[in-house]
């Protein structure tokens, strides 16, 4: 393979850069930004995926506002790398066969047109060579290898006269790779607890706890570039409740746990603390959102996917009364 050399530098260090078979590359701009002509020597080139982020009630429909909008930096794009003159000294000089042997590879071939451009003038034009990194890619490094192959066989080094159009203007991500840079900027929220009695709960009855409104919302990441997109969806279907007190846990906490009103009798989300915070201040009821996740893509995908590994903790502290019953009257009921 070309750049079965490239392929190990990767596998070495997650945040290598990739480039095609000339490895000389210059150094990564700053900008994101996309101009609508080559400028050979500017920041602008580089191609920017749209992601953004909004929230929407999962238990009612609530007033949530508006996520950010914000512009990634896209796993492969092309560069200007070369002008006509270096390329072609590059390979009729031998050093392109020496740094080959060097990593072990065989022969190479120079791509088409490499000399056709060695005489032309400064500032006319360069060779724009496929780029990549894992510095901007969030899943499995192999998949990652996989998308490097394919994107180096369809984006060979071209030439890009000055005023041309933008190379990168035309870049089509795959809903596949959109729905990793969706995945990675998903990030789960930490539930706002109530509880009732809201002033001090009492020892052996039922403390209740729910998640607000606005807390337990669906999340939306949606990435997109040149009409494809992938949307990751995050679904809270329940709680994961605990504490620190000596209590009995209902923690199934269906759809974040049922608000308390006057006159319910029963939920699935509950704390029944056996003792009195009177020697230990107070105790701390926490919970985090159970996510199920899925993500749809411009292609028809629809698939589930694994929920986010560290989900945050919300908590909320009680104080917990303990209630003396007396009774006072002649025992034999006179």
């Amino acid at each position: 393979m070309r750049h079965s050399f490239v392929r190990r530098g990767v596998t070495l260090s997650a945040a290598a850069l990739v480039a095609a078979t000339l490895m000389t590359t210059p150094a990564l701009a700053d900008g994101i930004g996309s101009s609508q002509s080559a400028t050979q020597d500017g920041n602008n080139y580089i191609p920017k995926v749209v992601v953004t982020v909004t929230t929407s009630g999962a238990r009612t429909t609530v007033a949530v506002p508006p996520g950010p909008t914000t512009y990634v930096h896209p796993p492969c794009w092309r560069e200007p790398s070369w002008t006509g003159a270096d390329l072609a000294n590059y390979y009729d000089s031998g050093d392109a066969a020496r740094d080959a042997r060097h990593h072990g590879d065989g022969p190479i071939t120079p791509p088409p047109g490499y000399d056709a451009h060695k005489n032309d003038p400064p500032g006319t034009g360069m060779f724009w060579s496929p780029m990549c990194s894992s510095q901007y890619w969030e899943g499995e490094i192999h998949a990652f290898l996989d998308y490097v192959d394919q994107f180096f066989a369809t984006h060979p080094m071209i030439w890009v006269a000055v005023g041309d159009p933008n190379p990168n203007n035309d870049i089509v991500i795959p809903p596949r790779v959109l729905m990793e840079i969706a995945k990675g900027l998903l990030v789960p929220t930490a539930p706002t607890l109530e509880v009732n009695p809201q002033i001090d709960s009492v020892v052996n009855l039922p403390t209740w706890v729910w998640a607000t409104d606005d807390s337990f919302v669906d999340i939306h990441v949606r990435a997109e570039l040149n009409g494809n997109w992938a949307e990751v969806i995050a679904h809270p279907t329940g709680l994961a409740l605990s504490t620190n007190g000596p209590g009995d846990v209902n923690s199934t906490c269906t759809n974040g746990g049922k608000p308390w009103t006057r006159g319910a009798t029963d939920t699935d989300c509950s704390v029944a603390f056996r003792k009195s915070t009177a020697s230990s201040g107070q105790y701390t009821i926490s919970a985090s959102i159970n996510w199920q996740v899925h993500w749809e893509g411009s292609g028809g995908e629809n698939e589930a996917l694994p929920p986010p590994p560290a989900a945050p903790i919300g908590n909320r502290a009680v104080t917990v009364d303990e209630v003396q019953t007396v009774v006072n009257g002649d025992p034999t009921g006179h």
